[in-house]
């Protein structure tokens, strides 16, 4: 919880903006998908969870911004609705905070709802043009369903009263609106507080803490902090310039609320300035509390003493990078994120500092189309332009490839020299501390070695890994140097004492328990999984079209291991999601038992990079269990195959589990199904050498006696150990295949377990050979095949034009007028002039035809049908057709409306196609300036806006993995009830709000 007073702190704002982004998510897609205007209610669920965990003044500003960003996507059209979502979710999540009765909560809806009726009035009052055509084509409709229905003599009395009652309404309308809006508001607010509690709960216990939040403006501890100190309280206060180094730790303890083991105990370190010192340990070993301490915050006892303020996040104070390069890049656009929160006149060469980092020419770029090691380098840099004294990169190359490490670690060993910096290496690869004045080694919670590099032979040995293991940082993946010849001493020394390596039975031929036990029919020739020249582009046919895949080919039989290496953003997560059936490649095809494998999706398993999006249940039994739809002790099974003690995880929450045991809670949830084929899309990243070493170990286990099949989608050569095979992708092309060293070890094992039959005959090895290849028959469909062209949103069309120029706030409220103006005089001069004007600017601002969504077919069939109602309607003009008389008046005013509406909708999207979306937090800033006399915190919604257009990409894509992996789980027996529906969204929207909730936290800190 934080305070009720003053501005709002980081993470408040940062949960707001997610959390806004999270409602225009599901917002948009109730408006725009059809029969799915029930998620436009689940909207509310973001908002509760903003109002349940903050103030109301954070629900103000997620509402704020939810609102903006869905107006610059779609127009003024799903604002409304965004502002009930804000209104019943703010008040069921602050009941819920507060613990209110039922009647408190029906209460506080009863003084909301006249309040949101009342202006509904009045905005229906002021545009009565407006109001009466659409009521107008609603009556119409309705009329023209009752003539169809009074065919029937039966029906007649049913449609003269129902008809008799829509006249009573439209005629009441100011009387309907105030009675609909209240009630639904008390009604919705009072279902939204009964059955949110649970997930609220469920939410309230996700670990996040903004353990940066001790001291105000984020200055960090005070001098001496704890017990033992010697400087006076307050010598670290926000006055004065920041003097963050030297900082010297005494015997310094942390533990964490609720917390059962101290994560660091009695640590002294010494941090001088323009020194690069290197934390080095395993995962959990306490590195990263370690870095938040020099960072600012407070120990629970100990002494930590600097001769100054932190200055964290200031302007020559301390600087901090985590390894969520998503997270914490929060500009819009390149050159947005690296002067983000800097005075406007602090001096700052974006374009050298960008060469520097390795970004040249890429400061207009929007951050949501960089790569995770582009991304990871622009925090980095915008690190850097602060001139900090001390800079703290924590985890910086986890989730970098090899190269990318490469350059991350030259450029923090630059820093001190040429920068005048202090830079504190938090990392768990021993590769990474060459160069370093000083490495600090850490394990559970305590240094174990200290010293120079060149002095500490033993680190390794520190680590928990073995001496003959080579550097953590992976061998050289140039290209003149073989795989096979690289991965050598890896396989060699993969396997320590006492684990059988891939190959060699366990002693006495003792399977592996679990469910993969039963008999195993003999190997079969025939290809398993074949990628037929598989193309893809994201956004195809339009101007943000984005290849990533080229005629890539391959073929796997059963039992068959292959890495597939490149570097980040080569298509290898592309290709991942093409073999499991998730995604329709744009040419060529997939085929799984010589069908295509998006017809048998969850025949092939996933793993997917971020562990935690593939996590649903609330224990990692539940999650197990349901992932592969299996029985308990199938599923601790499972567990065992990979490592785990099921004993001491079955029953603990997800929540609580660290990334290398979620990383394998995931696996052993797809393998405890019994899956013919397993794709692990980077299984590696993030994992320090023993958690390393025990997934790889797990994998070859069950490699060698299950005869699993493995694809491997790594930038890490060292998951090449457990594979035969190897090929290369470069930029979405095939780049090489060749043999691994060691390759057959496995060409003993047994296959697979035999598969299931589908509805169309068996989908296994076992089909004729003859459906595994290639036929001119498919090569013709494939050459024919047109892809679809997709819905593109807040994307800027990149030309320059006098439009693109034109300043945000000005196409603001051009928009605004335009939508004021039609509202007044909704006719069709005043139609034919915004259409002819729209045009205008279009062509004055070259947006291509392409850039114009394709309607589905659902909309064409939609309009289509309530055309011919409103014909059926009646009106003067009247036309005979068939004996029929159809009113051609009625279909005039229909017509208007709908193209009054998509006149509207197009004014919303040129501001998206012209306009830099980093401009538009700016740009209300300057628009709200006469907000300020009403004391309304403009500036807090600015940052909010632009927070949540940042979010919106990230969401979206975690939203589509969460998605994903609820497609993988196996479906239960029979057809769905309505309730196991409602179970599966429900689970489906915790995890992601859990998600989120995430990456509020990081986003926050």
């Amino acid at each position: 919880m934080t305070s009720d007073r003053g501005r709002l702190h980081p993470i408040e704002l940062a949960t707001a903006a997610v959390m806004g982004a999270v409602t225009v998510i599901l917002v948009l897609a109730g408006w725009l998908v059809p029969h799915a205007s029930a998620l436009m209610g689940l909207g509310v669920v973001p908002m509760a969870v903003v109002g349940h965990r903050h103030r109301p003044r954070a629900v103000v500003a997620a509402a704020v911004a939810a609102a903006t960003v869905a107006f610059l996507v779609v127009g003024i059209g799903p604002v409304p609705n965004v502002a009930l979502c804000a209104v019943v979710g703010g008040i069921a999540g602050h009941a819920h905070r507060r613990r209110w009765a039922w009647w408190r909560v029906a209460a506080a809806a009863l003084v909301a709802g006249p309040l949101i009726g009342g202006l509904s009035d009045l905005a229906l009052a002021v545009f009565a043009p407006l109001r009466r055509l659409t009521l107008k084509n609603l009556r119409d409709t309705w009329v023209g369903y009752a003539r169809i229905l009074d065919r029937l003599p039966a029906l007649h009395p049913f449609t003269a009263e129902v008809t008799r009652w829509v006249d009573a309404v439209i005629r009441d309308w100011w009387q309907t609106v105030l009675v609909v809006l209240v009630s639904v508001t008390v009604v919705a607010t009072v279902v939204t507080w009964r059955y949110t509690g649970g997930l609220l709960r469920r939410l309230a216990a996700v670990p996040v803490e903004d353990r940066l939040a001790e001291s105000p403006a984020g200055e960090g501890s005070a001098a001496g902090v704890g017990a033992g100190a010697g400087s006076p309280a307050g010598a670290g206060a926000g006055a004065g310039s920041p003097l963050p180094v030297p900082v010297e730790l005494r015997a310094v303890t942390v533990r964490y609320p609720r917390a059962r083991e101290d994560a660091i105990a009695g640590v002294s370190l010494c941090v001088r300035p323009r020194r690069r010192t290197v934390l080095l340990g395993p995962n959990g070993s306490g590195k990263s509390t370690l870095a938040r301490l020099l960072a600012g915050s407070p120990p629970t006892s100990g002494t930590v003493r600097r001769p100054g303020p932190v200055g964290l996040g200031r302007p020559g104070g301390t600087a901090l990078v985590s390894q969520q390069p998503e997270s914490q890049v929060l500009g819009v656009r390149v050159a947005d994120d690296v002067v983000w929160g800097l005075p406007a006149d602090w001096p700052v060469d974006v374009d050298a500092l960008l060469a520097e980092v390795g970004l040249a020419g890429l400061a207009s770029r929007e951050t949501s189309a960089l790569s995770g090691g582009q991304l990871q380098r622009l925090a980095l840099a915008a690190a850097i332009a602060r001139r900090p004294q001390l800079l703290i990169a924590d985890e910086v190359t986890a989730m970098v490839d090899a190269a990318g490490r490469e350059e991350i670690v030259a450029l923090l060993r630059h820093l001190p020299a040429h920068h005048a910096v202090a830079v504190v290496q938090v990392t768990h690869r021993v590769g990474e501390v060459a160069g370093a004045d000083r490495v600090t080694v850490l394990q559970r919670g305590r240094i174990v070695s200290e010293g120079r590099p060149e002095e500490m032979p033993g680190a390794r040995a520190a680590l928990g890994a073995s001496p003959a293991t080579p550097a953590a940082a992976g061998p050289s993946l140039a290209p003149d140097r073989p795989a096979a010849e690289a991965v050598a001493p890896l396989a060699r020394s993969r396997h320590q004492p006492g684990v059988p390596p891939p190959g060699v039975p366990r002693p006495g031929g003792t399977p592996l328990p679990g469910p993969l036990q039963g008999p195993l029919p003999a190997p079969l020739p025939a290809p398993l999984l074949v990628v037929d020249e598989v193309s893809h582009t994201y956004a195809a046919r339009t101007p943000w079209a984005q290849p990533a895949l080229h005629d890539v080919s391959l073929s796997l039989a059963a039992g068959d291991g292959i890495l597939v290496l490149g570097d980040n953003g080569s298509g290898k997560s592309t290709l991942a999601w093409v073999m499991a059936g998730l995604l329709r490649p744009s040419a060529g095809e997939c085929l799984l038992g010589g069908r295509p494998v998006t017809d048998q999706v969850g025949r092939v398993a996933l793993a997917f990079q971020h562990a935690r999006l593939q996590v649903l249940g609330t224990t990692v039994g539940a999650d197990v269990r349901a992932a592969g739809g299996v029985g308990t002790d199938a599923g601790k099974a499972a567990l065992r195959q990979l490592g785990l003690d099921p004993a001491a995880l079955w029953d603990r929450p997800v929540d609580e589990l660290s990334g290398g045991q979620l990383r394998r809670v995931a696996l052993a949830g797809l393998l405890a199904g019994g899956p013919r084929v397993v794709i692990l899309d980077e299984p590696l990243a993030g994992l320090d050498e023993e958690s390393r070493a025990a997934l790889l170990d797990g994998l070859a286990r069950l490699r060698s006696e299950r005869g699993l099949t493995l694809v491997v989608i790594s930038h890490d050569l060292e998951a090449a150990t457990i594979c035969d095979r190897l090929l290369r992708l470069d930029a979405g092309r095939p780049a090489g295949e060749e043999r691994l060293a060691g390759a057959g070890r496995f060409a003993g094992a047994p296959a697979p377990i035999a598969p299931t039959a589908g509805p169309d005959g068996p989908a296994c090895a076992a089909c004729p050979a003859g459906r595994d290849e290639p036929s001119a028959g498919r090569d013709s469909r494939r050459s024919r095949r047109r892809p679809p062209r997709e819905l593109v949103l807040l994307r800027r069309v990149e030309v320059d034009s006098p439009v693109h120029r034109l300043w945000a706030g000005a196409k603001l409220l051009a928009v605004v007028a335009v939508s004021v103006t039609v509202s007044e005089d909704p006719t069709w001069p005043v139609a034919g002039v915004l259409a002819a004007g729209l045009l205008t600017v279009a062509l004055l601002a070259r947006i291509p035809a392409s850039a114009v969504p394709r309607l589905p077919r659902w909309i064409w069939v939609g309009w289509m049908v309530f055309a011919f109602l409103t014909l059926a309607a009646g009106g003067r003009p009247e036309v005979t057709l068939g004996g029929e008389r159809l009113g051609v008046g009625s279909l005039g005013a229909y017509v208007l409306f709908t193209v009054v509406a998509v006149e509207l909708l197009a004014a919303g999207a040129l501001i998206g196609w012209t306009t830099a979306l980093g401009d538009v937090g700016p740009a209300v800033v300057t628009l709200g300036r006469p907000l300020r006399w009403l004391r309304l915190p403009v500036e807090e919604w600015a940052v909010a806006i632009a927070l949540c257009i940042r979010s919106l990409p990230l969401l979206v894509g975690e939203l589509r993995v969460v998605v994903a992996v609820r497609r993988l789980r196996p479906r239960r027996p029979g057809r769905p009830t309505l309730p196991q529906l409602a179970e599966d969204g429900l689970e489906v929207l915790a995890t992601a709000l859990a998600v989120a909730v995430r990456r509020a936290g990081e986003m926050g800190e």
